[in-house]
């Protein structure tokens, strides 16, 4: 779902037999609804940039500085991952 925020609504409805005018003053309501709008999923994550270092030995640890991650989610949104992320 998009385009929609979690907040308040107010909308009126009416239920009109035959465009009855004096129906209608009687049957009219207004109403305020919150939608759940669905949390957004992640979909993917991708390395936009890679670390500085690409080359190691047998027993070195990995090194990320440089590296950049975004992560892209179900609502179309997508952020650059922190290094704690």
């Amino acid at each position: 779902m998009t385009g929609v925020e979690a907040k308040e609504y107010t909308y009126k409805a009416a239920f009109v037999p035959d465009n009855d005018p004096y129906y209608l003053a009687a049957s009219s309501a207004e109403k305020t609804i919150t939608p759940t709008v669905p949390a957004a999923i992640l979909e993917k994550i991708e390395i936009v940039t890679p670390p500085t270092k690409l080359t190691y030995t047998e027993g070195e640890s990995f090194e990320k500085n440089g590296m950049v991650v975004k992560a892209t989610y179900s609502d179309g949104s997508s952020k650059e991952l922190g290094e704690n992320e």
